[in-house]
């Protein structure tokens, strides 16, 4: 009985999420949120950052139903690299928006953070719920659907500096819904607005580079199990690895972070 009530509460959740911003209203006022966000960011990170893009070229191998998938390194990398990255192509169509997936507790705080995430076309989840939570069977139909989505495969912010394993949800999403993977590699957001600030610093130097699409078709080919997501989700962060040293050599500076000196 208990099992069937968490079904249904499930069930009536992931319906919720399906109705934001369905009506032309709630699409019309989405869309110029995203709008303005876009436009003032990007303004924020080329003229009081030093911001610098290679490869955006890239990014017109995207196709519908992409997961762009950056490492993560502070609390607000979806609003300092939209702009960025997308340029264009995410000013012109309302669905090249993309869908994020912040932490519910954190990001869901009250009325009206709650309703400028709904605008900004986020779905929230919750750490440690498992694959089939509400958030996670969205995200899934939402790709399927042809919506680009934005999923940090790493999960959290990493706290050493370096890029972590990647998690099995990414994978989980990018198997059931068959999407492609744009892997991106930034540095110098976590200058920015380091973990624990909450205002940002001006004048620091951002390098990002977008990354060719990663090939995935193989391990579609494998069992539907949280084995082949992981599979999934570490190739992934193999790609973002990869981008690492390609900006590396690009720019000849070294991304790796710093060793800590034991005291």
């Amino acid at each position: 009985m208990n099992h069937v009530i968490q079904h249904s509460e499930k069930h009536q959740k992931v319906e919720r999420l399906r109705r934001w911003n369905t009506t032309w209203l709630g699409r019309l006022d989405s869309y110029l949120l995203h709008l303005i966000t876009l436009v003032v960011v990007t303004l924020f990170m080329y003229i009081f950052q030093r911001t610098r893009v290679f490869h955006r070229e890239r990014m017109k191998q995207m196709k519908e139903g992409a997961v762009i998938v950056p490492n993560h390194v502070s609390m607000l990398d979806d609003f300092f690299l939209g702009g960025p990255i997308l340029g264009l192509k995410g000013v012109l169509n309302y669905k090249h928006f993309p869908y994020h997936a912040p932490e519910e507790k954190n990001f869901f705080k009250g009325k009206i953070l709650s309703y400028f995430m709904r605008k900004l076309k986020c779905v929230p989840l919750t750490r440690g719920a498992g694959f089939t939570q509400p958030g996670m069977l969205r995200l899934i139909e939402l790709a399927e659907e042809g919506n680009i989505l934005w999923i940090y495969p790493e999960g959290g912010r990493t706290r050493t500096g370096d890029i972590q394993r990647g998690k099995a949800g990414v994978g989980l999403i990018l198997y059931r819904s068959r999407s492609q993977a744009i892997p991106v590699y930034h540095h110098g957001l976590q200058n920015i607005l380091p973990i624990g600030k909450q205002i940002p610093r001006l004048f620091r130097k951002v390098d990002i580079i977008v990354g060719n699409p990663v090939p995935l078709d193989d391990l579609f080919e494998l069992p539907d199990e949280p084995r082949t997501w992981q599979a999934i989700a570490d190739r992934i962060i193999e790609h973002i690895k990869a981008l690492r040293e390609e900006l590396s050599q690009i720019t000849g500076r070294n991304y790796l972070p710093k060793p800590r000196v034991k005291r």
